[in-house]
């Protein structure tokens, strides 16, 4: 059987997504017996702009052996045209064998904006996680739900702020998990939480809310969808391929009230039209992508 290694240091602190993600496929990897050290290791996956020495270095070590990217972003697009880290990407992306985009809406722009990544062959896998789907939700108020772990203000915060003055709070609540850039009057911030404590906040709620722009995978709206929260989402990004039917998408502060509303009456609805990937699939998609190169 071909052993895989990842390229990363993972972190047991709230670090984003890309971490909980590698962490929990790492794990999965584990389980199915393909996972070694770099020594024994056949093919390696390494990630956007991240541990570029450590990439080199192995390449180095291991001229022979196969390196796969996982690539997210355009980062100039959902931080600002002077974000260095795609150049950083695109040039460690000279010596991999192969590409995984995290969505098809990465990988569109992502070659529209460097045609060089044309050349490489490349798959689209989504992200995925291991939480289990709750049976129902608590009743009472809706309870509405946004996590970010990074205070960029693309992340949606212009759209909260705007609901922490505008949303009828005597028919919703709205809790929010992260690193906020703002202090708000109506919202509860609880702050920066681990997984653990996330997805046992998430499961308290009813609605996932995202905003963020340009959002290649958001590895927050999948835990949320696969818990069985329906997600309102804003229509950009990843974000439509991964709420499909299971939740609405809204295009600005014009018409989300709106589409909560619609959402809030027909959460049960929306929550059985869920369609996710299990962490085991996923896992098997990375790996039969990763031994084509050998």
């Amino acid at each position: 059987m071909h052993k895989v290694n990842i390229i990363w240091d993972v972190k047991n602190v709230p670090f984003g997504g890309g971490n909980q993600f590698l962490k929990r496929l790492k794990d999965q990897f584990v389980l199915m017996g393909v996972y070694s050290n770099p020594s024994e290791a056949d093919v390696f996956l390494f990630n956007s702009h991240h541990e570029i020495e450590n990439v080199r270095k192995l390449k180095h070590m291991y001229p022979n052996k196969k390196f796969v990217h996982r690539i997210d972003g355009p980062m100039r697009l959902y931080n600002n045209i002077d974000d260095e880290r795609d150049d950083i990407v695109i040039d460690i992306n000279k010596i991999s064998d192969g590409i995984v985009f995290q969505s098809w809406w990465s990988k569109g722009e992502n070659l529209r904006m460097y045609p060089s990544l044309y050349c490489k062959p490349k798959t689209v896998i989504h992200n995925a996680c291991d939480l289990k789907r709750r049976e129902k939700r608590v009743e009472g108020k809706i309870k509405i739900i946004a996590v970010s772990m990074s205070n960029n203000i693309n992340k949606g915060y212009d759209i909260y702020t705007y609901l922490d003055d505008n949303l009828d709070f005597n028919y919703y609540d709205f809790t929010f998990v992260g690193r906020s850039p703002f202090k708000w009057k109506n919202i509860v911030d609880l702050g920066v939480k681990n997984s653990e404590e996330v997805a046992e906040i998430l499961d308290k709620h009813d609605i996932f809310l995202t905003a963020s722009k340009c959002d290649p995978c958001s590895n927050s709206l999948i835990e949320a969808l696969t818990i069985g929260l329906p997600a309102l989402a804003l229509n950009g990004g990843g974000h439509p391929e991964l709420v499909l039917y299971g939740g609405l998408l809204f295009n600005d502060k014009h018409d989300i009230l709106e589409r909560l509303s619609i959402l809030a009456s027909a959460i049960d609805t929306y929550s059985k039209h869920i369609t996710v990937y299990s962490m085991e699939e996923t896992a098997l998609k990375y790996y039969n992508f990763l031994k084509s190169f050998l």
